[in-house]
């Protein structure tokens, strides 16, 4: 970290979106928003992030990762169900079935089980990787996470280490 005088001048500030697009959360808008005015004080912002949806915004460098799609989404494809409809709306599952308590419960248990500790804990292979890159191509002042989530902030300590 630089220091003295010139410690507000051009750093560059690394912000770890983890929790960003595909699915936008609160997290990810409120540091878009923090990104946007870093500039301003002699910040340049580097998101890291899943694939996005559109186009990222142009003000500041982002860079984009492979996502294999959060958990449930696969799980659902390899049981050969519509990843984009909940259980309880398949065509294929009987209505008893998908409108019942035990199984509603079941789905519940089985879907905390297999997306602990969220559903988009496989994109950190992918950030770490990329990460590494970024961190062996320019010096970054500071590191951030946007995530409460315990994997996304040991993504962001493991491209530190």
């Amino acid at each position: 970290m630089k220091e003295g005088k010139d410690a507000w001048n051009q750093n560059e500030y690394w912000l770890s979106l983890t929790g960003s697009p595909p699915r936008p959360c609160i997290a990810s808008l409120r540091l878009r928003g923090l990104a946007k005015y870093l500039p301003e004080f002699g910040w340049d912002p580097v998101i890291l992030t899943p694939v996005l949806p559109g186009e990222p915004n142009q003000r500041f460098q982002v860079v984009q990762t492979p996502f294999p799609g959060s958990v449930l989404t696969r799980l659902k494809k390899s049981l050969h169900l519509s990843p984009d409809k909940p259980l309880s709306e398949q065509p294929g599952i009987p209505l008893a079935n998908r409108e019942g308590k035990l199984t509603r419960r079941i789905w519940t248990f089985v879907r905390a089980l297999i997306t602990y500790p969220d559903e988009y804990k496989d994109w950190y292979h992918y950030g770490v990787e990329t990460g590494h890159n970024l961190l062996r191509e320019k010096q970054f002042d500071a590191l951030l996470s946007s995530s409460g989530c315990l994997w996304q902030n040991k993504l962001c300590h493991d491209m530190a280490c």
